[in-house]
């Protein structure tokens, strides 16, 4: 367990996880002390700082590009 837990797919895992989570909870409300403590004590609280709207923006301009790819290569198929 502490192998898998201290790996790098598992780091990278947790921090985009928590990119998302910690952000939405701040941004909903839910932003009292002890959630703070617990992202803290997860090692997670330096995520408060993302811009959830900035990650969707993102997220978007991301899938657009996808999506343009999948049709070309759609189109180069046919």
């Amino acid at each position: 367990m502490k192998i898998v837990d201290q790996s790098e797919p598992m780091k990278v895992f947790r921090s985009r996880i928590f990119s998302r989570i910690v952000p939405t909870v701040k941004d909903i409300g839910l932003w009292g002390r002890e959630v703070q403590e617990a992202f803290a004590a997860m090692g997670a609280i330096e995520f408060a700082e993302v811009d959830p709207a900035a990650l969707l923006a993102n997220d978007a301009r991301v899938a657009e590009e996808f999506d343009c790819r999948m049709r070309l290569s759609e189109s180069s198929a046919d």
